[in-house]
């Protein structure tokens, strides 16, 4: 019998439905996403830490959710500030969303484009507030 590329593709297949068996368990942590939330440094980079660990499992999306009610809200110029100063914090998502706000910088102010992982990690955020915050915050925040 000779082998045939079909062969050989049929085998890998074979061998990576059989790895996949024998690693039960072996999908995002437990826990992970949750972690990536509360620690992630700078803040701006939750998104991708939560989509390394396999995206926002129930506890991270919870969380989420009790952020964003808690601290932004149905609150347009929160969102923006928090738009305009994500891009600059060092610090953890949880204890930025803490502080006092900032007033968001004029509409004609010039700023340089931030990182497309601020725009990420608002996305999570706004995926996981009540619709009617969301709208508020695209509203308000047309240009950013």
């Amino acid at each position: 019998m000779t082998k045939t590329q079909a062969g050989a593709a049929g085998r890998l297949l074979r061998e990576m439905v059989g790895a996949g068996r024998d690693t039960d368990g072996a999908g995002p942590r437990s826990g992970a996403a949750l972690r990536a939330v509360e620690a992630a440094r700078p803040a701006r980079s939750v998104a991708a830490k939560v989509a390394a660990a396999g995206g926002a499992d129930d506890e991270a999306a919870a969380f989420l959710r009790k952020l964003t009610e808690r601290h932004l809200g149905g609150d347009a110029a929160r969102w923006c500030g928090l738009h305009d100063v994500l891009a600059g914090h060092p610090g953890a998502l949880p204890e930025l969303l803490a502080a006092p706000p900032l007033p968001p910088a004029s509409g004609d102010t010039l700023r340089p484009p931030v990182p497309r992982s601020v725009h990420r990690t608002l996305g999570l955020l706004l995926a996981h507030t009540e619709p009617r915050h969301a709208a508020a915050a695209f509203a308000a925040c047309p240009s950013r």
